[in-house]
């Protein structure tokens, strides 16, 4: 981690509640968050939890309320392969766990803050060497700076990243071998102007600026700056529905020992121009027709057939009842055609099957950056990933860290049920 990083996310935060100043507007005029990091930790903690009255009933806080509370989690666990060996050389052993923490949460009529910080101190029984200790981070805040217009977003993770995947992989942070772990910090900010032009669109102009820092030379630190502008149809719109989107980002990568057949992969400079389209008509409540066409650029050095020219798709989504909806496309990006769906059936109030299949373009430390964007809470202060609803999670493709760009391939099916405050899942991918 780049020395200062964590103490200056904890210092962002807090400064932006201080300076919130006194209430003006009524909190349902922030929007949204970004559709586009928190942490992965051995156990995952919630913030923002309302304090447990004497009878056990949630209080509820007080209007612009703030509260910071201490936290201290002590655990352990035993692991068959404390250095994840190769097969025969596997070493078995007792791990113990001392997390002290703090979160924040704040509830402003202009500021929405949550921010939960832990320092994870990880020791081992007979297996010293692989001792450590863990700082992970889930931080976000969303204000609005003038009610239904302008809106600031700054959202920070801190996390623990396998470096290669090569070799055994440990299913947590806590058991990954000590050498092949480093420590992974990205932070957004992301200013941004709504309009709204009466019943006809709706529109946002985002720039978000963005940077990941890993804790080796083997990964390029990047920086990037994104400008974004999407519309989207309005009310007057009620069988042929559309959304543009226009979207230009620019990335420089620093200093790094990683090669690609030869290729050092440092001190390079990246882009993504993107513009198109997206049409929806709707036929009647059950089916619709969905169609994008647009142009595409990606200029990177570690794409050997670089995306320019147009793109598009065909689809439909249907939607045979309350309780199911299944959407299938076929699709013309990154130079090859291939098809994307999604499946979900909501089976009680509480109760979701989900199922999906996606392809994309993608680095992992990009994964990282676009991760990080979409960090929100939910109503309980969960931290959630804003694309899935889904427990936040930074970077999870098990394919360690580097900035060579790659064609994810991603299929996941999971069941997702709630629980009063708490959100569980589970899922498989691949």
């Amino acid at each position: 981690m780049p020395p200062g990083f964590r103490l200056a996310s904890l210092g962002a935060f807090i400064a932006a509640g201080l300076l919130s100043g006194p209430a003006l507007a009524d909190s349902s005029e922030l929007g949204p968050g970004l559709i586009t990091p928190g942490i992965t930790s051995g156990t995952a903690t919630s913030i923002g939890s309302k304090p447990a009255s004497p009878n056990g009933t949630p209080e509820q806080p007080l209007p612009n309320a703030w509260q910071i509370t201490p936290t201290i989690e002590v655990g352990g666990a035993f692991t068959d392969n404390a250095a994840d060996a190769p097969r025969g050389e596997a070493q078995s052993d007792f791990f113990a766990t001392v997390t002290p923490g703090v979160t924040i949460h704040g509830d402003g009529d202009r500021l929405k803050l949550d921010l939960n910080y832990q320092l994870e101190d990880v020791r081992y029984y007979r297996i010293t060497d692989q001792d450590r200790v863990n700082n992970l981070l889930n931080g976000v805040a969303k204000l609005a700076i003038i009610p239904d217009h302008l809106f600031l977003d700054v959202t920070s993770s801190v996390s623990q990243q396998t470096i290669t995947p090569t070799g055994a992989i440990a299913a947590t942070p806590e058991t990954t071998n000590v050498n092949n772990q480093t420590t992974v910090s990205t932070y957004s900010v992301s200013p941004y102007w709504r309009s709204h032009f009466s019943n006809f669109a709706d529109s946002e102009l985002r720039y978000t600026f963005n940077q990941v820092f890993s804790g080796t030379s083997q990964v390029s630190n990047t920086t990037s700056n994104s400008i974004n502008l999407q519309a989207n149809s309005g009310t007057d719109f009620t069988r042929l529905l559309w959304t543009t989107q226009a979207l230009d980002t620019e990335t420089h990568l620093g200093n790094s020992t990683e090669v690609l057949d030869g290729l050092p992969l440092s001190n390079l400079n990246t882009s993504h121009r993107l513009a198109q389209v997206s049409p929806e008509y709707v036929i009647n409540d059950y089916v619709a027709l969905l169609a994008t066409a647009g142009w595409e650029e990606i200029n990177d050095p570690t794409v050997p057939d670089k995306p320019d020219g147009a793109i598009g798709s065909v689809g439909f989504r249907l939607r045979p009842g309350p309780r199911t909806s299944l959407t299938a496309e076929y699709n013309h990006r990154y130079n090859r055609n291939y098809a994307t769906g999604d499946f979900a059936y909501k089976i009680t109030p509480t109760a979701i099957f989900s199922a999906s299949y996606t392809e994309d373009e993608a680095t992992t430390e990009g994964l990282a950056a676009q991760d990080v964007s979409f960090l929100s809470t939910d109503e309980f202060g969960n931290f959630i990933d804003e694309r899935t609803a889904q427990e936040f999670q930074i970077n999870n493709t098990g394919f360690g860290l580097s900035i060579a760009a790659f064609i994810q391939k991603r299929f996941q099916a999971k069941l997702t049920y709630q629980l009063y405050k708490e959100i569980y899942s589970s899922a498989r991918w691949q």
